[in-house]
């Protein structure tokens, strides 16, 4: 399933879009992910910020984030530096935006097992720079398919509009999977 899309006005080159594909959260009823690859060929950076499907698919869909909770509960930023109280995101602290993969707002806490917890947050838009590539992938960016119609059944496939602030809206193909 791979699209590729028309560059914005006056650049070379192709933004592409490739490996869309999705499944079931294996933690939430109601909620899935969708994951894809985009390539930015032009000589223009270009940002995501937004994406749709049809209601008989899901209700919304959001770009999120994940992000170690655990280092931000400790007042450590991403890299394990340290943060001043200024430089503490409050929404991911307070939880805000963090519905879905098992977070309920609270601050996370080490698994017995000893696994640092990950939170989920939405982010506004994502930078693709020019000339580069951008993986949306379990553990990192993905979009985020809120109050499906209908649970995802592997080897179904679903169209998704995603929204380029530069290029406009581009449709791909997102194929259900077991495993993404």
């Amino acid at each position: 399933a791979a699209a590729v899309l028309a560059a914005c006005g006056g650049s070379s080159g192709e933004l592409e879009v490739t490996d869309a594909r999705s499944r079931m959260s294996p933690m939430l009823t109601g909620v899935g992910a969708v994951y894809l690859d985009i390539s930015n060929d032009t000589d223009a950076d270009v940002q995501l910020v937004g994406a749709s499907v049809a209601p008989a698919v899901a209700a919304r869909v959001e770009l999120h984030e994940t992000f170690d909770a655990e280092a931000m509960q400790g007042g450590m930023d991403e890299d394990g530096e340290g943060m001043d109280d200024d430089a503490m995101d409050d929404d991911a602290m307070e939880g805000e935006g963090m519905e879905g993969e098992g977070m309920d707002g609270a601050p996370s806490e080490p698994t017995p097992e000893g696994f640092a917890m990950m939170g989920m947050r939405e982010i506004e838009a994502l930078d693709i720079p020019a000339g580069d590539a951008v993986s949306l992938e379990p553990g990192g960016h993905h979009l985020m398919l809120l109050e499906l119609a209908d649970d995802l059944v592997p080897g179904d496939s679903f169209e998704l509009v995603l929204d380029f602030a530069e290029a406009g809206e581009r449709t791909v193909t997102v194929e259900v999977r077991e495993d993404v």
